[in-house]
């Protein structure tokens, strides 16, 4: 039988006295569960604090629970007995509340695993088991969500600029395959149109490049060459002529490539175009020419082979030993690539100038005298103008710190600076490297010419032109595209000039464009001054000594030219010429007047010695007074 919650068989008082507390217990323990659950829900609060909602929804005070109640209650579990060994375990301090600090600069600590016979207490008591341990530091920083975003954002960039980069690739090869091969035919055409428009294709694109290969050869053909170009300031190379030994040496199909280089139909545009690709790529070099700082255009330097430097130092040397009473001096004026050095964009693949001079210098003999202008320029390069900024010359300051060097090594006082009146010539001057790059870069700037306060006579005859002038100007090329040839009009092979100082001296002078400039301070130290110009000068060297009676001599040129230019090694035509001379002098003395040899034997069967000697005294008394005249000449000056 199911009994149930009250007996039947009990009277309902003593039924009421042995279950009368039952219902207000069970009332009690379920008010008391819903203050726990209400408790729990609510966060950040201490859970020996009271709570206010529970005071609320219970508005009668909490009554005692009787004894009876108590009784029913389980029974709690015994305290474990204190045993040896053991401690007893700390009373748990209440958590409290840590600051933003402590939370982000604090890692979670891990639970304890280690055995504790009071774990479940510690647990049951409610308080933090943790409180009492001490706070680390983290050690790992987790980064912000700035640096979060950044990352996000590089990543997305790099995917997109790979996206357009294999985009722009795939649109360039399926343009390629459409040219070349008229596409993919099948997605679009099937059957006998297919190979109807390969035909068709393929005719007329044979024909088309055809007809653009006769057309250029016509061009080609039909074009004047150019002799030179202003733009890269050089001769252009000219038409070879055919020869059967030249072909089969290979020498006439290299000359005409470098032919048809030089002389491409149409060839400025194309090079203004890649410069205008070069300058949009963002490119600091453009055909050769390097744009630097304050507007300023370089051109590069690269050293060439140890063989041809010795070689251009033995036809010096050569020089200097042929006229040993002649005074022999080499300038070689460093560019502004190696003066300006600190105007170059970085990291430009240039070898250095100074280094190149010195090795020179040390190439030549003892009685040639070598002119070092790298000292000179770097002193005065913040203070003056040495160089145009759109030509690869100097300026006319630059000339006048030069010439005064080379006055002061040979012992001459130079014109003062003050003599000279320093005029505007145009404002409008651009260089050759302003035309080289093809870019259109650079900007126009002022020419200043060094004029004498006091008119002074001189005559330049020029031979090529065959004309004779009372100036070393040529006003008439201030207006052309190259504003730098009113210095003696240019570089013509041949000039000399004459003036009215009092003096001995007179100057020989190979050169380059360079000294043009350096002409109007010359020509107040030397009563004949003679310039060639080994580039295009084609008589004989030794005539110019024959015709002139040369006291000095300066090889002049930038170390630029004179690095990429061979026209120096001409000088040694005059070693073949002193043999020559050496040979005929011999024949001569072992002729005599009747023209008999002197080898053949006189009556007596003695030869004939004597008319040898005279004329070899002869020739010797010659040549040493001619030696003294000159050397009497220089010790008056």
């Amino acid at each position: 039988m199911n009994k149930n919650k009250y007996d039947p068989e009990l009277p309902e008082f003593l039924r009421n006295e042995l279950y009368g507390d039952i219902d207000k217990e069970t009332n009690q323990r379920k008010k008391v569960n819903k203050r726990v659950v209400k408790k729990k829900s609510s966060k950040g609060k201490n859970p020996r604090m009271k709570s206010s909602v529970g005071r609320k929804e219970n508005s009668e005070p909490r009554k005692k629970k009787s004894s009876n109640s108590r009784q029913s209650s389980q029974p709690r579990k015994p305290r474990p007995q204190k045993t040896a060994g053991t401690k007893r375990p700390t009373r748990a301090i209440s958590p409290r509340k840590l600051s933003k600090e402590e939370l982000t600069n604090s890692r979670p600590q891990r639970a304890n695993t280690s055995k504790n016979p009071y774990k479940s207490q510690v647990k049951k008591s409610g308080h933090n088991h943790r409180s009492n341990m001490k706070v680390r530091p983290n050690r790992r920083k987790t980064p912000n969500n700035a640096t979060k975003k950044k990352v996000r954002k590089n990543k997305g960039f790099k995917k997109a600029f790979i996206a357009i980069i294999v985009t722009i690739i795939q649109i360039i090869i399926q343009g390629l395959n459409f040219i070349f091969t008229g596409g993919d035919k099948s997605k679009y055409i099937t059957g006998a149109k297919k190979k109807k428009l390969d035909i068709k294709y393929k005719r007329i694109f044979s024909v088309a490049s055809m007809a653009v290969f006769i057309f250029m050869l016509i061009l080609i053909l039909t074009i004047k060459p150019q002799s030179k170009s202003v733009e890269e300031n050089r001769d252009l190379a000219s038409k070879p002529s055919f020869s059967l030994n030249s072909y089969m040496k290979g020498i006439y199909q290299k000359d005409y490539t470098t032919f048809l280089s030089d002389q491409f139909p149409f060839r400025k545009s194309f090079i203004k175009k890649k410069a205008d690709v070069d300058l949009a790529l963002g490119k600091k070099e453009i055909n050769g020419v390097f744009i630097g700082k304050d507007g300023y255009l370089m051109q590069g330097f690269t050293r060439e082979s140890k063989e041809n430097m010795e070689k251009k130092a033995n036809a010096i040397n050569t020089l200097a030993m042929r006229y040993p009473s002649i005074n022999t001096t080499v300038m070689l004026v460093p560019n502004k690539c190696e003066i300006l050095s600190n105007l170059l964009p970085k990291n430009v693949p240039i070898d250095s100038e100074e280094t190149y001079l010195k090795d020179f210098r040390s190439m030549l003999k003892d009685n040639v005298k070598f002119v070092d202008l790298i000292e000179t320029f770097k002193s005065n390069k913040t203070s003056v103008d040495l160089y145009f900024k759109t030509d690869h010359h100097w300026t006319a300051d630059g000339a006048y710190k030069a010439y005064a060097k080379y006055m002061n090594d040979i012992s001459v006082m130079p014109t003062p600076e003050g003599n000279f009146i320093k005029s505007l010539a145009t404002t409008n001057f651009l260089g050759s490297l302003y035309y080289k790059n093809g870019a259109d870069i650079g900007k126009p700037e002022n020419m200043y010419l060094y004029l004498k306060s006091s008119v002074y006579p001189l005559i330049v005859h020029n031979f090529e032109k065959k004309t004779k002038t009372t100036s070393i100007y040529d006003e008439s090329k201030l207006d052309s595209r190259d504003p730098y040839e009113v210095f003696v009009g240019g570089n013509p092979p041949e000039i000399k000039i004459r003036t009215a100082v009092e003096t001995d001296r007179k100057l020989l002078i190979f050169k380059d464009s360079y000294a043009n400039a350096m002409l109007p301070f010359l020509i107040n130290n030397f009563a004949e001054i003679v310039v060639v110009d080994l580039r295009f000068y084609k008589d004989k060297i030794e005539d110019i000594f024959n015709n002139n009676e040369i006291t000095d001599i300066l090889i002049l040129y930038n170390a630029f030219t004179f690095n990429t230019d061979s026209s120096i090694l001409r000088l040694e035509d005059l070693k073949n010429a002193q043999i020559r001379n050496e040979g005929s002098l011999k024949g001569r003395s072992k002729t005599n007047k009747t023209g008999n040899s002197v080898k053949t034997r006189n009556k007596t069967g003695n030869d004939n010695k004597s008319t040898v000697k005279k004329i070899d005294s002869k020739v010797d008394k010659k040549t040493n007074i001619n030696q003294e005249k000159k050397k009497s000449d220089i010790n008056r000056n």
